[in-house]
């Protein structure tokens, strides 16, 4: 489990990494007319330590179908960037790639 004052400042980074996915995507959320039912909110953080098997937190909102992988990716992405540059470590998988031929 997370040490609790490590636990808080990542459910405020990813508090505000849904604010800033958000606004910067918001014409991939899925909405009915003007009214958006799927903005990206934090569900929970259960795990970053990797004791039990990897990253464990939970972002939630609804996206238009064409664009899932696309911003699936992006928050990926968003989220390893701030974590680093806030020194919070996560359990994620580390690729590698070795073309000595």
């Amino acid at each position: 489990m997370l040490f609790p004052l490590k636990k808080s400042l990542a459910e405020k980074i990813l508090n505000q990494i849904c604010e800033t996915i958000n606004k910067k995507y918001d014409d991939k959320l899925y909405k009915v007319g003007n009214a958006n039912y799927s903005e990206f909110s934090l569900l929970g953080v259960i795990s970053l330590d990797g004791k039990l098997g990897g990253a464990k937190y939970i972002i939630i909102g609804v996206v238009n179908p064409q664009f899932q992988w696309f911003l699936r990716n992006r928050i990926y992405e968003h989220v390893l960037k701030i974590f680093k540059e806030n020194n919070i470590s996560i359990a994620y998988p580390r690729f590698f790639l070795n073309d000595n031929q």
